[in-house]
């Protein structure tokens, strides 16, 4: 029932809206519309009587399809507008009347009373069901069902449906006339109108193309009627502007033939006659637009005139700065390749393609130099008046070559890429100074043409440039001949500044940056060098067979044998020397180091102190860097024996007191001064004033000495330790008393070795015996303790031959060390083997732990390593029948029991 519904409301809908047409209203179908709405409605309902979540749905369905039927009209436009017109009381001059579907409730209470037996509840549910738009089906049907009497409300609401469609059919059957005869009307004025709208159009067409051909007739009379006009006008302006236009003219011709002066001033002749002419005629006021273009013309041409000039000066840079830097040299008296090279040796020199301009008698500045162009800018500048030009573009045009000039300047102080060469920088030098001469040139040839500081501003904004460049591209030279040239140079260019009257500061300071370059150069050389020194010395005493080899070894270095102490062998040959070959070499590597130092430092502008203060600095970078840094490197390398080493001590003695003689050298290259000479023990030394500049060396030998010396213990503790790490702890001894062959040879190596070491400081002597025996008392412990698998009796009791031997050979040392404090490194091992071999244990127990004991240096850990030792040599050593025997049972348990106490120590001990 509730499907069936449904489909039926759908199907009235439909069919209402098929059937209206113009050709007639179907009453039928606007009654079957709104009756199937109210059938609806009560078949819904009643059906809902049966199951309350069907009676949901219906509702839902039922808004769906209402929903669905105001959308239908919704999209449909024209079946809204055409209702609209069919009842507009316009249209038909008719009184409309209500909707059908919404008759009034008394009218139905009236048509349909309602029944007594029902409940009056049931009122207010018929009354929401019919006004409301969305009524609360579930609420009605909730009430229904309590109340009861279904079927008695569902027959009321069927005949409150049918009094309400049959009202309908009534209103509909009196209107469906009134909208038939509407429609036919409105189709006839229809055609009517659309007749009337074809003939408006083709008539607007017909009158549009006869309107344009009247316009375009008059525009031609139009035309016709101003040409003849302005022909008449134009033949008479003509005649007035003639002179005006030959003047111009002339002007022109001028301007190409490069007469712009006389251009200028029939420019202005020009204007002054087109001033007085009415300004209205286009022609006139073309001329009058025309004057000051042609005037910025004449200003290009001006300024192209100063480019050219501009350029022919910088095409003479490197010629102007030669024979500037040439004059330079002629007056101070300076030799500097190729500027002071002989008037007739140019052509023949390696310069002489460079060079070749001097002997072109026709070759000069001035005619090098185009200056006609810039006289030509002066007097345009000096001819123009306020009316040419407004202030702002007055002033640029009179900047216009200082402009030039600096951006020109700004591009040639630019360094080649590659200017890693002497003629790269001579060839910059020079052209900087052929920029400076030449702009002097021209400002006093050309007066006025620039303010009186452009010059001095032109300078201080390239020279930064300049000597940056300069600065940058010095740090790639890594040879020192050439660093002295490039020198040379910056002197003369320094020179040459102060010539042309620039400020040379900047370029001072670049010199002395390139001095402290060449210092870095200098002494990279001489790493090498003294490597190389160090490289092929022995390490061994000078001799020398006569005085020839004594003067190419010793060279200048400032050492003399004393009679008294040489014992009569100063003057007799062959000579002994105290030092190696590396000592003097040294010392004439450094001399020469400072002496051409101090050649690079002079002609720096710098003050005798500081001078003294540089070289001075440098000097102690020699000794504290490179002398050091080679001879430390070396000894570092491990490569030197212990022999070799103290003569390394020895040659550091030698080259500390050699440098007094480098500080009185020092002060004769700079301020010679008379010198006495003194005769000592062993050298000669010189007074010197106190204003000699000192060199740290005190402190610098002293690091070098304690390196050496460091060097020293290691290459003994290194030799000990092979040695000693061959002891066997489980080999007998060869014989009851006698040391080891090991131990022999070891106390041979220290004979050996400690005759030379005697030669060092008492200090330094005793420190070498006692690292040595610590090492060797370390190393017997380390391989005796940990190192041995197995440790025997027979090796305890050479153990303590050898420390006995040792013992007496230190003994025999008491004028190289304290034999009582060498002995103190041995007592750990001596008290070890004492226990070992007594047995006394039951002592070590006794006293362990006290300030006095008698083995108070034996550990027990180290003790408990040992007897493990030991028992493990006595189990592999042992067989089936010896430990049948009770003396070796006895000993077993012995072990065991003073292991057990050693373990317990331990713990005991570690607890505290």
């Amino acid at each position: 029932m509730k499907s069936g519904g449904i489909c039926v409301l759908n199907r009235g809908r439909n069919d209402s809206m098929a059937e209206s047409s113009v050709d007639g209203f179907s009453v039928r179908g606007i009654l079957g519309f709104d009756g199937a709405r109210s059938s609806k409605r009560m078949e819904a309902v009643h059906t809902g009587s049966g199951d309350a979540d069907n009676t949901n749905n219906t509702s839902a369905e039922w808004d769906l399809n209402r929903s669905s039927a105001s959308d239908l009209d919704a999209n449909n436009p024209s079946n809204s507008v055409s209702k609209a017109a069919a009842f507009s009381p316009v249209t038909r001059g008719l009184v409309t009347t209500a909707d059908p579907s919404q008759l009034p409730v008394d009218q139905l209470d009236l048509a349909v009373p309602f029944p007594a037996n029902l409940p009056s509840q049931y009122k207010a549910l018929v009354s929401q069901i019919e006004t409301t738009k969305h009524p609360n089906y579930p609420f009605i049907l909730r009430r229904v069902y309590e109340a009861g009497h279904l079927k008695s409300f569902l027959q009321y609401l069927d005949r409150r449906s049918e009094a309400r469609d049959a009202e309908i059919e009534r209103v509909c059957a009196e209107h469906t006339s009134t909208l038939t005869e509407a429609a036919k009307d409105l189709m006839s004025v229809s055609r009517g109108v659309e007749e009337l709208r074809a003939n408006l159009h083709a008539n607007r067409k017909i009158s549009g193309k006869q309107m344009a051909e009247i316009s375009e007739a008059a525009k031609q009379a139009a035309a016709c009627n101003n040409a003849l006009i302005n022909t008449a006008m134009l033949m008479e302006r003509i005649s007035i502007l003639k002179p005006v236009i030959k003047t111009v003219g002339e002007a022109q011709v001028c301007i190409e033939n490069g007469q712009l002066v006389k251009a200028l001033r029939k420019l202005h002749d020009a204007w002054e006659r087109t001033r007085k002419l009415p300004h209205h005629i286009r022609l006139v006021k073309s001329l009058a637009d025309n004057i000051p273009f042609m005037k910025n013309q004449l200003i290009t041409e001006a300024k192209r005139g100063v480019t050219t000039a501009l350029e022919s000066a910088r095409n003479a840079n490197l010629k102007a700065g030669f024979l500037t830097l040439k004059n330079v040299c002629e007056m101070n008296g300076l030799f500097i390749e190729p500027y002071t090279v002989a008037q007739d040796c140019f052509l023949s020199s390696k310069y002489s393609e460079e060079v070749k301009f001097l002997a072109d008698r026709k070759w000069s500045i001035e005619a090098a130099v185009d200056l006609r162009p810039l006289l030509v800018f002066r007097h345009v500048m000096l001819t123009f008046e306020p009316d040419d030009l407004d202030g702002e573009a007055l002033k640029n045009y009179c900047e216009n070559y200082m402009t030039q000039r600096r951006h020109q300047v700004s591009q040639m102080v630019q360094p080649p890429n590659h200017m890693h060469g002497i003629d790269h920088f001579r060839h910059y030098i020079q052209d900087i100074v052929g920029i400076l001469s030449l702009e002097l040139f021209i400002n006093n040839a050309v007066s006025g043409l620039t303010t009186d500081t452009f010059f001095t501003e032109l300078w201080n904004d390239t020279a930064p440039g300049v000597t940056a460049a300069l600065s940058g591209n010095f740090v790639f030279m890594t040879d020192e001949d050439t660093c002295a040239q490039i020198k040379s140079l910056m002197n003369l260019f320094a020179i040459a500044l102060n010539f042309l009257h620039c400020d040379s500061t900047r370029v001072h300071g670049v010199l002395e940056d390139m001095r402290d370059h060449y210092g870095e150069i200098l002494l990279r050389k001489l790493v090498t060098e003294m490597n190389g020194v160090l490289d092929v010395d022995n390490f061994v005493a000078i001799t020398v067979a006569d005085a020839a080899e004594q003067k190419r070894v010793l060279g200048d270095f400032p050492f003399t044998l004393d009679a008294s102490a040489a014992g009569g062998e100063a003057e007799s040959f062959p000579k002994h020397f105290p030092f190696s070959a590396s000592v003097p070499k040294f010392y004439s590597l450094i001399q020469n180091y400072i002496a051409t130092y101090v050649n690079f430092s002079r002609d720096l502008n710098l003050s005798q102190a500081e001078v003294d203060d540089k070289v001075r600095m440098s000097t102690n970078t020699v000794l504290s860097r490179n002398l050091r840094g080679c001879v430390c490197g070396k000894v570092e390398k491990g490569a030197l024996t212990v022999d070799q080493l103290v003569q390394a001590y020895a040659n550091c003695t030698y080259l500390e007191y050699s440098c007094q003689y480098l500080e009185e050298y020092i002060a004769s290259l700079l301020k010679p001064r008379a010198t006495g000479t003194l005769t000592t023990g062993s050298a000669t030394t010189s007074t010197t004033s106190a204003l000699t500049p000192r060199l740290e060396s005190e402190s610098l030998f002293k690091d070098i000495r304690s390196q050496i010396e460091q060097q020293v213990y290691t290459s003994l503790m290194n030799s000990i330790e092979e040695m000693v790490s061959r002891f066997d702890s489980a080999a007998a001894p060869e014989s009851a008393d006698k040391p080891s062959i090991l131990s022999t040879r070891v106390v041979r190596y220290l004979e050996v070795v400690f005759a030379s070491i005697r030669k060092m400081p008492y200090s330094v002597c005793q420190t070498a015996w006692m690292t040595a025996c610590k090492h060797i008392a370390n190393q017997l412990q380390e391989t005796f303790i940990h190192k041995s698998p197995l440790i025997t009796i027979e090796g305890v009791q050479q153990l303590k031959n050898d420390l006995t031997y040792y013992e007496a050979f230190l003994m025999k040392q008491k004028d190289n060390a304290d034999p009582s404090t060498l002995l103190l490194a041995f007592s750990d091992l001596r008290q070890s083997t004492d226990l070992l071999l007594l047995w006394d244990w039951n002592t070590y127990f006794h006293e362990y732990g006290k300030k006095d004991a008698k083995y108070n240096r034996v550990q027990p850990q180290a003790a408990l390593l040992i007897l493990e030792k030991m028992k493990e040599s006595d189990r592999k050593k042992s067989s089936v029948f010896q430990n049948l025997r009770k003396n070796e049972r006895d000993k077993k348990k012995l072990l065991d029991t003073i292991t057990t106490q050693l373990k317990d120590l331990i713990d005991d001990t570690a607890s505290k």
